[in-house]
């Protein structure tokens, strides 16, 4: 069925009550606050930022009974572990055991030295490998189920569920989170440390719509991810590294780093980054070797070709991130070249085109054109390519390229591009902190009141980060931190608690549709989704979805803050969902089809 279009009559003041909109999740207080510039809150504990680290750690402090209020920068929980594709390396737990090791046992000594290098600190690597068992069953008591990954060298303490571990852990520390009755305050950055008497006790921030709030507690754990979304803050650690791409997918511009820096917080490793040769710059999604298709070309911004491509090991993976930083710093996107044979076979080119993340011309030049590279560079391109496949044998006279790689010619119009840089994954460097999680001074003294963990800290990783460690390091340290700002929180005395109240959503505007339930379908970041939008006395009363398999703690935001913003203000102007754009996107397609 379809509806009127929408007016444009709408009372957009509605959408402005939006900003004072407040969700409760569960027991715990979920919300967005606005309004009152200046309005203080106080619990026990402040936590900024809900990724892997501040969401152990707020619920090892309600656990033992402190009251916490976390800021989320995004509308979004889990920050940059969400989209992490491995496991968590541990070492010493029940699944290792299980899984038969037999007397090559991997050992915390052989972790440490598998992981302490030049620029680390080798007791928060102990730490991390003595208490990695203990993190394990904190997960298996939520209900993860975990195998090894491989028997193999460092596979012996790679634990793994059976999807991507970060879209396994995530829901189960966000349902924890739920439960623990911690107040989480979403769309809210954090500005300022609060400093006095020569401790921390608080947080200055700043709502969506510019609201100055006060955050104050007796300790703060900061737990704001690293900076690879900031890209002066990069190049003035890394200038060579300028104008690279980034797979975070968490809003890490450096917060913490800037304001525990303010009041003297010491740094180490910031020139440290874990680079990965394909990151996708809208969805800031990496491009796995299995998603490269055979066939399919790499161009540079002169529209030429510039490294043998392919899926396989010595093709593109090796030496892409240096030929990348070659290229002058604003023209170091690449472009990922396909046509529609490649398009009608390959799930890979298929998940990008799917969700509008391509751009197509009928001819090279004209994709070219839509890409602002050299049209006539670029057909050159297409047209020396396409030759080599008229001669027998096959061979790539440019770059050697041979094999499955390399059987048909771009010749099937249309033509596709998926825009792509190389890209930081992982800021290696941050914070430098003690076992303890506090955080030290340029002086190598304590900050009374502060703490850390996750990708915020340095000295976990140093010069080399291997896989699986980062997750284990914002669990690890994330629930050490909780620990240790509960115990020093309750040493320093009462708090009197003010937490943020649901605010009332004001008003609902006036609508002009058509009255009955209809359906309508859009695409989310993981495929299609379908609404369906029910109409009363032409207004929107109620959208349910029909079908969705959007990622979890995304649909939770969505659900939280978009839904309820479209029904406040009768209209499709509303603020996307920060920290899931591509869901909201899907979803205001749908509910437009539903009402067109």
């Amino acid at each position: 069925m379809s509806g009127k279009k929408f007016s444009k009559k709408v009372v957009i003041a509605a959408f402005v009550l939006l900003a004072l909109l407040a969700f409760t999740m569960a027991v715990a207080g979920c919300l967005t606050p606005g309004g009152g510039g200046g309005k203080t809150y106080s619990a026990d504990v402040i936590i900024v930022g809900a990724g892997g680290a501040g969401m152990s750690a707020t619920i090892e402090a309600r656990k033992v009974g402190a009251s916490v209020i976390v800021l989320e920068k995004s509308a979004v929980v889990g920050g940059n572990t969400l989209p992490a594709m491995s496991g968590l390396s541990a070492v010493g737990s029940d699944v290792q055991t299980a899984a038969d090791i037999g007397s090559n046992v991997y050992t915390i000594d052989d972790f440490v030295k598998r992981h302490v290098n030049k620029l680390n600190n080798p007791d928060l690597v102990r730490l991390l490998a003595q208490k990695s068992a203990e993190t394990v069953r904190w997960l298996e008591d939520m209900g993860l189920v975990l195998t090894i990954a491989s028997k193999d060298g460092d596979g012996r303490m790679m634990h793994a569920p059976s999807g991507p571990g970060g879209q396994a852990i995530i829901p189960l520390l966000s349902e924890s989170l739920k439960k623990s009755g911690a107040t989480v305050v979403f769309n809210t950055t954090a500005t300022e440390l609060i400093y006095q008497s020569g401790k921390v006790v608080g947080v200055e921030a700043v709502d969506s719509k510019g609201n100055k709030l006060q955050f104050r507690g007796n300790a703060v754990i900061l737990a704001t991810g690293g900076y690879g979304r900031d890209n002066a803050l990069v190049a003035q650690y890394r200038p060579e590294y300028a104008g690279l791409a980034t797979d975070e997918i968490a809003p890490t511009t450096g917060d913490g780093l800037r304001m525990a820096q303010k009041i003297g917080a010491a740094v180490q490793d910031l020139d440290q980054f874990h680079l990965i040769s394909k990151v996708e710059i809208i969805s800031h999604d990496m491009i796995l070797p299995g998603w490269i298709a055979e066939n399919a070309i790499f161009v540079n911004y002169a529209g030429k070709r510039f490294l043998k491509e392919g899926a396989a090991p010595g093709q593109s993976q090796v030496g892409l991130v240096d030929t990348v930083l070659t290229a002058p710093v604003d023209k170091r996107t690449f472009y990922y070249i396909f046509d529609d044979a490649i398009l009608k076979n390959h799930s890979g080119v298929q998940a990008f085109y799917n969700r509008r993340l391509t751009v197509q011309g009928a001819t090279p030049a004209e994709l070219a054109a839509k890409l602002g590279i050299d049209p006539t560079a670029f057909e050159n391109t297409i047209n020396t390519w396409n030759g080599y496949f008229r001669t027998t044998p096959i061979v790539d006279r440019e770059f050697g390229r041979t094999g499955a790689g390399m059987t048909a010619p771009l010749s099937n119009p249309p033509y596709y591009a998926i825009r792509a840089n190389s890209g930081i994954h992982y800021c290696m460097g941050g914070l430098k902190i003690n076992t303890q999680n506090q955080v030290i001074t340029t002086e190598g003294n304590i900050i009374p009141g502060l703490y850390a963990a996750g990708e915020v800290t340095g000295g976990v990783h140093g010069s080399e980060r291997v896989e699986g460690t980062a997750v284990t390091d914002s669990l690890v340290f994330g629930r050490l931190a909780g620990q240790q700002a509960s115990a020093y929180a309750a040493s320093q005395g009462k708090v009197v608690i003010n937490l943020p109240a649901p605010a009332s959503s004001g008003k609902t505007a006036v609508g002009n549709f058509t009255n009955g339930v209809h359906t309508g379908t859009g695409m989310g970041r993981n495929g299609p989704l379908t609404v369906s939008v029910t109409v009363a006395n032409g207004s929107i009363t109620k959208i349910d979805f029909v079908r969705q398999t959007e990622t979890p703690v995304m649909f939770d935001a969505i659900e939280r803050q978009l839904i309820p913003a479209i029904i406040s203000a009768q209209s499709l102007n509303v603020d996307s969902v920060s920290g899931a754009t591509i869901s909201t996107t899907g979803v205001l397609e749908a509910v437009k089809s539903a009402l067109e």
